[in-house]
């Protein structure tokens, strides 16, 4: 304990099963087993960590999932949030991710039982990924070669500031400037919203402003994700 600093401070622990490296733990990895037709939440474990490998996490997950299973519990899937090492977890237990729904795998075996226990990466954070990798590259091409650009957030933001209104959407700078809400769920959400794809289609095809020339694939892109739900 260091009082000075009102903190604890340790060393990386994966109990007795795994061996840690002598290194001090900087975040912990905690594992909740959550009912699917009751609400209950029930913490099995938690282990010090250092950003633990994704071959570690698959280890662990093995293990919840074995020690669930010997309590007498069914667990139908994992969830986590969509960082990179726990997509190469979720392949490391036997899934697999490609660039189609066909090439898609979003489950593996129960170390146990053999059932199939799916994965779904949680909803909120894939969200605000892929907010933030459209807005940090400027351009994502779709498997059809539909481009889905950043400049087209900000030039709609741009009008409808100098205009003063908003042709019903939320737009604001708070969205356009996400870098200081990385974590606000709701700012993702509003701004790869359908009324945002409609106020650009309209800038485009009803007001023909040049800035939103070749914007189409938004309205596509939203219309495709909201037919996949």
């Amino acid at each position: 304990m260091e009082p000075a600093n009102n903190k604890y401070s340790g060393f990386v622990d994966y109990g007795h099963s795994l061996e840690a490296p002598e290194v001090t733990a900087s975040e912990a990895l905690v594992f909740l087993l959550v009912g699917l037709r009751s609400h209950w939440k029930q913490p099995i474990g938690y282990f010090l960590t250092d950003k633990a490998s994704a071959a570690t996490q698959s280890s662990l997950i093995n293990t919840a999932l074995t020690k669930a299973s010997a309590a007498g519990l069914k667990v139908w899937c994992v969830t986590s949030d969509g960082t990179s090492t726990n997509i190469t977890t979720y392949k490391i237990l036997g899934c697999t991710f490609g660039d189609s729904h066909e090439s898609i795998s979003t489950k593996f075996k129960h170390p146990v039982t053999g059932e199939d226990v799916f994965v779904i990466p949680d909803a909120c954070h894939m969200l605000k990924l892929a907010r933030n990798a459209l807005a940090f590259l400027g351009t994502i091409c779709t498997p059809d070669g539909e481009k889905i650009e950043w400049k087209f957030f900000n030039s709609l933001h741009l009008v409808q500031e100098q205009e003063g209104l908003k042709p019903g959407n939320k737009l604001s700078n708070n969205h356009v400037q996400y870098k200081k809400h990385k974590m606000n769920v709701i700012l993702a959400a509003q701004t790869l919203s359908g009324s945002v794809a409609d106020a650009i289609d309209f800038m485009n095809t009803v007001l023909k402003l040049p800035e939103f020339r070749e914007s189409e694939s938004h309205r596509l892109i939203y219309q495709d994700h909201r037919q996949a739900f």
